[in-house]
């Protein structure tokens, strides 16, 4: 390969990055703060970067409500290093992971189409069309600020690793390798089932390379780094939480099979909604599939695979397996399909495989010139026209509902904004309230007193109260019984209350005809809201502080209420209309 198109392929995937980049922060309106969920995170790392260990409140149990441990890690010492600036530096950070991920898979689609002495090739232009015109790949592992970038690497580069062994006719680096599924188990949960994988494709490519005897002694390392790292993790768990798995995993995932799989299904069906693109490209690829498979029925062991076949039957092994993981654990809550996009690319360079195209499917070839250079733009164009949502949504001008993923970037804002109301309202009382909310992050981040999370990432009774889970995908752990253990002094509707400036004209949201058919804080809270118990415990209220000039809305503990100095706060509880569903 010529030292050129070693530079131009790196510099055009990091300029046409960085220009989507800045068109998207502009169009979710400069999100520095991640997405809610991301601060969940945050609150973990600044506890951990402090010294008062893994926990949601300080002081508290000790909790693992985060889904990955090395994210965490990482965060915390980008803390312990910057102070509140972290967060930049989890940005660039998950940038550099996402760019070196889409060079490494240029290099790989031209490795198989025979093109790496090309400046830029066609495969280039149309790879990144397909990611950065449609909405969801940037925000997801980049912008998110969660563990979406590295995982999107690593699943990247553990299948190249296999892949370009067969292309370059050479062993995969074992250590290297190793490397790898030591850093993919802490990542995410979903990783002792992907280094399972990832070790019986090494014994296949071995198996192919060397015979299966001696495959045998090239998975021993792998392997028995796998154990040894997977034996750790749950071995550390157990001791400093006292559970094998995050408490994300019980707060989520439900122990029915079958309700998980229902769920997993229609995630899939999202997905290919979502992207028309990629669900066209998953289509081909298990035409592919069938086409070999075919092919080896008819000529058995006389079948020879080239290794361009070889390393798109790997491809494809991947591609399926990621493709059934999330259906198995009832997928996921967010749009946009995060848990696929470390396959989205996968899918789309198995696609433009041509060397494959021609030796299965049918020789074509494309007129070298400017006929080629506009057959490109058009397939690129092709890219905005089939997506369902793509830059334009980002031109309307309501930034916090313009796209599908917008209103996760709000929660965050939102969230820390509300926070700051508390704090200012209640900062003369003898201590700060503890708050009981659904979107926790960006609230429980800024907030300096108690937050409960009532949706049970955070809180290991809320989390284990139930192990099938009925409700809202990722909402549906909020168990009554437990609620009242936790009794905490307010609860918010969905953040931790809200802020009102106008008491006059204030209505009670339960007191509205469609709230209880389609309020989602009244569903999720399983119509705790009717329930007797409630109401004469909670007060919906408006609290003021003398020295404010505006009231936070929620739902107060009576006695809590009785506590206020009635000359510091100015207190208004707000009629109940109707205590039964409509």
């Amino acid at each position: 390969m010529r030292l050129s198109s070693r530079i131009t392929v790196p510099v055009f995937v990091f300029f046409t990055m960085l220009i989507a980049l800045l068109v998207y922060w502009w169009g979710y309106d400069k999100p520095t703060y991640g997405i809610d969920d991301a601060n969940i995170y945050f609150v973990y790392m600044k506890h951990l970067a402090n010294g008062q260990g893994f926990v949601w409140n300080v002081g508290s149990e000790r909790v693992e409500g985060f889904t990955s441990l090395l994210w965490t890690l990482i965060g915390a010492g980008f803390y312990k290093l910057s102070g509140e600036n972290f967060v930049w530096l989890l940005l660039i950070l998950s940038f550099i992971l996402t760019y070196a991920a889409i060079c490494r898979l240029l290099f790989f689609i031209r490795r198989c189409n025979h093109t790496e002495d090309r400046l830029l090739t066609d495969t280039d232009c149309i790879m990144m069309a397909l990611l950065l015109f449609p909405l969801g790949f940037l925000e997801w592992n980049v912008m998110g600020l969660m563990e979406t970038g590295l995982w999107l690497f690593l699943i990247i580069n553990l299948t190249l690793s296999l892949c370009n062994a067969f292309l370059q006719d050479r062993s995969p680096n074992l250590f290297y390798f190793s490397l790898m599924l030591a850093i993919l188990l802490p990542t995410r949960p979903e990783s002792m089932a992907y280094g399972l994988l990832f070790i019986f494709l090494l014994f296949v490519q071995q198996t192919f390379a060397k015979g299966w005897k001696k495959a045998l002694y090239g998975i021993v390392f792998p392997t028995l780094t796998y154990v040894a790292t997977l034996g750790i993790m749950i071995g550390w768990r157990l001791s400093y939480f006292g559970y094998p798995f995050p408490n994300t995993y019980y707060a989520k995932v439900s122990a029915s099979t079958k309700d998980n799989i229902i769920r997993g299904l229609s995630y899939l069906h999202k997905f290919c909604y979502e992207y028309p693109q990629a669900a066209l490209c998953v289509a081909i690829s298990i035409a592919f599939a069938v086409i070999l498979l075919v092919k080896w029925k008819k000529e058995g062991r006389k079948l020879q695979l080239s290794p361009n076949d070889k390393a798109q039957v790997l491809l494809l092994a991947v591609i399926f397996c990621t493709l059934f993981i999330p259906v198995l654990t009832g997928g996921d809550h967010f749009k946009y399909s995060r848990f696929y996009q470390c396959m989205i690319p996968l899918t789309y360079a198995s696609v433009l495989n041509y060397t494959f195209w021609n030796a299965h499917v049918g020789r074509f070839s494309i007129p070298q010139g400017l006929a080629r250079r506009l057959l490109t733009i058009a397939v690129c164009l092709t890219a905005v026209f089939i997506a369902k949502s793509t830059w334009y949504d980002l031109t309307k001008e309501e930034k916090f509902t313009a796209t599908l993923v917008s209103p996760e970037f709000f929660h965050a804002r939102n969230g820390r904004n509300i926070a700051e109301a508390d704090n200012e309202t209640f900062d003369s009382c003898a201590h700060y309230p503890s708050v009981g909310l659904i979107a926790a992050g960006g609230f429980a981040y800024a907030y300096k007193g108690n937050t409960i999370d009532l949706m049970g990432l955070n809180s290991v009774a809320m989390a284990h109260a139930t192990a099938v889970k009925q409700g809202f995908r990722n909402h549906a752990s909020f168990d009554i019984p437990t609620f009242w253990k936790l009794s905490p002094d307010m609860v918010g509707t969905f953040y931790g209350g809200e802020v009102v400036t106008d008491a006059a004209s204030f209505i009670l949201p339960e007191n509205m005809g469609s709230f209880r058919s389609t309020q989602f804080t009244y569903l999720a809270y399983k119509h705790i809201y009717d329930m007797p118990r409630f109401i004469e415990t909670y007060l919906p209220a408006l609290v003021r502080n003398s020295k404010n000039n505006f009231y936070i809305f929620a739902y107060y503990r009576r006695d809590f209420l009785e506590s206020l100095d009635r000359k510091c706060f100015d207190v208004v509880v707000l009629p109940r209309i109707s205590k039964t569903p409509a």
